[in-house]
């Protein structure tokens, strides 16, 4: 057998080893998907990041294209980036997305016939909705643990009581998009008689629950699946009158983009049939308490779920950030 280096298949074998070196330094060695990046939107708050970077990572891992743009603030600076061309997905629950992007005021009380609503009314408007996710949340007033326990707040029904007896002048910290609709800082008042008044001071879910706890409010509007409400010194009050509907995790996509990219749509689909409440707070307490890097969390369920593509790829960050 020839060894020497000027034979040919000296030669073939060289070629072959710099291209291959190249593939695995500029794309990760594996198919790409060539065309517009996929920019994928989201709100402020630790579960928002979280679903964003898992959004993320699986699209680069995969091979396409991503940009991010988060930071957004309010589901409605959200969903104004998606209708406007300026992002083409995102995560929500359904009775939000009822509620504030489709305007609709009448609740529904079955989770999924209100996912089927949402995703046949959003269809008409190009964006197709995959899930629902296993993960569940509800809209709730929350209270600092120590208050909670202070003043024994288990429900709703119990801040009546304690506005009532203790403090007549109650804050509660809402974003813009839950103030003044019928479903949420209105309402509230309606159904369980509570007095908030002009006492509303409007902040993002995250913000409030940090302004909470700074005493800059009494009670906060959040969600019951908020990690600062899992892992934090909050207290999600129970909805004792079932005022806020169930509502679901969901992944809202353009339809531009879908038909852009053809496998897309099955790659995102294996994300959200992954999700569950524990993983999700699974992952948000190693980012958080363990403190542990996000992009090594978010590969590690990739990983374990099997959304890592069979080709090497590259370390560092998922595509360009635009918080705004």
């Amino acid at each position: 057998m020839r060894t020497c280096c000027g034979s040919p298949l000296a030669s073939i074998l060289l070629a072959t080893s710099v291209l291959l070196a190249m593939c695995l330094l500029a794309v990760g060695c594996g198919p790409r998907h060539e065309g517009a990046a996929i920019v994928v939107a989201a709100g402020r708050g630790e579960e928002a990041d979280l679903l964003a970077d898992l959004t993320l990572g699986l699209l680069r891992e995969n091979g396409y294209p991503v940009q991010a743009r988060t930071g957004l603030g309010a589901l409605s600076a959200v969903r104004a980036a998606i209708a406007g061309g300026r992002a083409d997905l995102y995560w929500a629950y359904t009775a939000e997305t009822w509620r504030h992007s489709l305007a609709h005021h009448e609740p529904v009380a079955d989770a999924r016939v209100l996912f089927e609503r949402v995703a046949l009314e959003d269809g008409e408007a190009g964006i197709v909705w995959l899930g629902p996710a296993a993960v569940a949340s509800r809209p709730t007033l929350v209270v600092t643990r120590d208050l909670a326990e202070a003043a024994g707040l288990r429900r709703t029904s119990d801040l009546v009581r304690y506005q009532d007896a203790v403090n007549p002048y109650l804050r509660v910290c809402a974003p813009q998009d839950m103030q003044g609709l019928a479903e949420g800082v209105r309402g509230l008042e309606r159904v369980y008689g509570l007095r908030f008044e002009r006492r509303i001071v409007t902040l993002p879910v995250g913000e409030g629950y940090r302004a909470l706890e700074a005493d800059e409010c009494d009670c906060a509007l959040g969600h019951t699946s908020d990690v600062a409400v899992r892992l934090g010194d909050l207290t999600a009050l129970d909805d004792d009158r079932r005022f806020f509907p169930p509502s679901e995790l969901a992944l809202g996509v353009r339809q531009e983009q879908l038909e852009a990219y053809p496998d897309l749509e099955a790659l995102l689909v294996r994300l959200v049939e992954a999700l569950d409440e524990d993983t999700l707070a699974t992952l948000q307490r190693q980012v958080i308490v363990q403190e542990m890097d996000r992009q090594v969390a978010v590969r590690a369920f990739l990983r374990r779920n099997e959304l890592l593509p069979s080709w090497p790829v590259l370390s560092g960050g998922w595509g360009a950030r635009d918080s705004g």
